[in-house]
């Protein structure tokens, strides 16, 4: 086998090989939450806004979608009743790495939307900030573009994949923080993906 500093991998690829598995236990984390449940869908809002409060990076195109999203989440758990969650220790990462995960989650976020839709509870229901936010198709084809065309064996592709890497552990540890303050909440179930790949 090759060593992965001379392996003519993109980026993109790099990310997407390095990362299956991790990405794969937080998709399957996160269908365990029914989202036309009141209290799951409490416990996933937190979730989400403890994993993002806390994330800094310099420049990229998804620090503002950051900030969109940490604001929409503290207003759906306000509409719920609830404060925002304390965040999880401050992390500084690469901007591509915020991009790749925080762009890609929109996409993901939209197969849960539609399983919160399903739902009849018009509390629930009005809690709606954090999914009515764009997708960001375009931003993520663009991402992902620019990332084939970069390298995954240098110093840089190292430091993106390594900070992706640590915010999607940074989702699954807020989760069984949750998972462990709402435990009669969160039985598990199986409901389908998350954040897409």
């Amino acid at each position: 086998m090759q060593d992965r500093l001379t392996y003519p991998v993109s980026l993109r690829e790099r990310l997407r090989e390095d990362l299956q598995a991790v990405h794969d236990a937080l998709d399957q984390k996160i269908s365990t939450l029914d989202l036309t449940d009141r209290g799951e869908y409490r416990a996933f809002l937190a979730m989400t806004h403890m994993a993002l409060s806390g994330i800094e990076a310099e420049g990229g195109d998804a620090t503002g979608l950051l900030d969109e999203m940490v604001r929409a989440l503290a207003e759906d758990l306000e509409a719920l009743g609830d404060p925002a969650s304390a965040p999880l220790a401050p992390v500084r990462v690469h901007p591509l790495a915020l991009d790749y995960v925080l762009i890609g989650s929109r996409l993901g976020t939209q197969v849960l939307r539609k399983r919160w839709l399903a739902g009849a509870d018009p509390q629930v229901k009005a809690a709606d900030a954090y999914f009515s936010l764009p997708a960001q198709g375009a931003a993520w084809r663009a991402l992902t573009d620019a990332l084939g065309t970069m390298s995954g064996a240098d110093r840089q592709a190292a430091e993106v994949v390594a900070d992706a890497r640590a915010l999607f552990q940074r989702f699954s540890a807020s989760l069984e923080l949750c998972r462990t303050s709402l435990s009669p909440v969160l039985e598990p179930k199986r409901h389908g993906p998350h954040v897409p790949a």
